[in-house]
């Protein structure tokens, strides 16, 4: 038995035994306000939006999926079911270097038959301009399988390469998204009688959400009309390819989500909410010191589940996330065959520790040669994953033992989780800027926002502006200041 298996294995029994509780901060009580029922007087229960809604969840995933360009590898879809929960499911990630699993934080059923009924349907484009990863079908995993809990049918393409040059680099995946709508609502799909083709919504993170905003008000220079299907949106930090006239036709429901670190969140999110009039209501969530990757909301899970795999599964590997780039920059990180002054990390980790490795210095992977004032609200785990490893038996939790990560670098006198690099921030570095929101505290927030917002503006279900509100935001002491415009401006 390997040595680090067998810490691990010894750890739990001793809590196990003997109760041994590891203190961890609470999550922020969204629902304080909100009784657990509302059965009185013949109204159905309200499922708190941050929370697991009436159904369990059923997952399926399609491959080689015909679109406008190349068929797309895979796509993810989480839906309602009835079936009894699979806690031991898991997501297989095909990754650098080989496989690994992901597990389901909702103890999803994999090929369940979905819940009666008709649900609505959101497509989620996700981050990155360039083919996306395998493990871009699970960047939103707790927030899609919540949503599925509350009678949503969520579907996440795996994208292509922007197209290349002459046309413009974002044509192929605004191309895609209306034709996947058509292959979910195809008779021959096993999911299509779930879905209610009169409820279609979008979401998009970053690159995605620029996609998102071309679905949904066309792209008159390549020739792209709006997707009259799409009657709701969530975009989370989207930049912008098409034109603000483009935008301006945007006449649905939307939220937009933006933190005040790059500029996605301070100038594209403002331009947008102030350009599209007609796009009543809307809704602008602005995240006070919330990083680029604050909104990749699987990030702390896959990196804290990646490390494990990979320790246990070599004893001499060196912890993926202990190496810093800037630190050891050889240890963990290697030049990148496609560009030598960028770094990436070392595939000889195999798939999990690269993972855990990527998601952990993700700023530096994506934007290393960026100036300051860019690159520094991109950030990674390092930046929001406060008990990566705290509860392991390779535990980075050391002084004090309080559930939170602060072991140190090896070899220096920088703790993990601190100002040791560019894109960190707790109040260390020259600039004393605050640190970025946790991940145990923005998390349940996207989570909120998302389902309260489908809920209202694609299931019709108007208990829900309730959680929308700039008071309410207020009274449960959120890091959001939410500004809605609605049909009276």
């Amino acid at each position: 038995m390997h040595v680090r298996h067998f810490k691990n294995i010894l750890f739990l029994l001793i809590v196990s035994l003997i109760g041994v509780a590891v203190i961890s901060p609470a999550p922020p009580a969204f629902s304080k306000d909100l009784q657990a029922h509302d059965i009185k007087h013949g109204k159905q229960t309200l499922y708190a939006p941050d929370e697991m809604g009436p159904y369990n969840v059923g997952i399926r995933t399609f491959e080689n999926v015909p679109v406008f360009g190349p068929a797309l590898p895979r796509i993810q879809v989480y839906y309602p079911t009835l079936s009894q929960p699979n806690c031991q499911t898991t997501y297989t990630i095909t990754g650098v270097g080989g496989t690994y699993l992901r597990s389901s934080p909702l103890c999803a059923v994999q090929n369940a038959s979905p819940a009666p009924g008709k649900f609505p349907l959101v497509v989620h484009s996700h981050g990155g301009g360039g083919p996306g990863a395998d493990q871009q079908r699970l960047s939103q995993l707790p927030v899609h399988e919540t949503l599925a809990s509350h009678g949503f049918v969520i579907v996440v393409p795996r994208h292509n390469g922007n197209t290349p040059p002459p046309a413009a680099p974002g044509f192929r995946r605004v191309r895609d998204l209306p034709l996947v709508i058509d292959y979910m609502l195809a008779a021959t799909n096993p999911i299509s009688a779930s879905i209610d083709a009169e409820r279609i919504g979008l979401s998009g993170f970053s690159t995605g959400g620029r996609t998102s905003l071309a679905v949904a008000g066309g792209w008159a220079s390549q020739g792209i009309s709006a997707d009259a299907r799409i009657k709701a949106m969530v975009l989370y930090e989207p930049g912008r390819d098409s034109s603000l006239e483009d935008v301006a036709t945007i006449d649905i429901p939307y939220l937009a989500m933006g933190g005040t670190r790059i500029e996605n969140g301070t100038v594209i999110v403002p331009e947008l909410f102030e350009t599209t009039v007609l796009a009543t209501p809307r809704i602008y969530v602005k995240n006070q010191e919330a990083i680029h990757f604050n909104y990749q909301t699987d990030l702390c899970g896959s990196i804290e589940e990646t490390r494990e795999a990979a320790l246990n599964g070599d004893p001499s590997l060196r912890d993926p996330v202990t190496g810093e780039l800037l630190i050891e920059p050889l240890t963990n990180m290697i030049p990148n065959p496609a560009n030598p002054n960028l770094r990436i990390c070392n595939p000889a980790m195999g798939a999990a520790g690269n993972q855990a490795c990527t998601f952990w210095n993700q700023g530096e992977v994506v934007v290393p040669l960026l100036p300051p004032t860019q690159a520094f609200g991109f950030g990674g785990g390092r930046n929001v994953c406060t008990r990566i490893g705290a509860d392991s038996g390779e535990s980075l939790d050391v002084d004090p033992v309080d559930g939170l990560t602060d072991d140190f670098v090896p070899g220096t006198d920088i703790r993990l989780f601190e100002a040791n690099d560019r894109f960190n921030y707790a109040g260390q570095n020259p600039d004393g800027d605050p640190s970025p929101i946790p991940s145990e505290e923005f998390v349940p927030m996207v989570k909120l926002y998302t389902v309260a917002f489908f809920k209202k503006f694609l299931a019709g279900d108007g208990r829900y502006m309730r959680f929308l509100t700039p008071g309410y935001a207020d009274r449960n002491d959120l890091q959001a200041t939410v500004t809605i415009v609605d049909e009276d401006g």
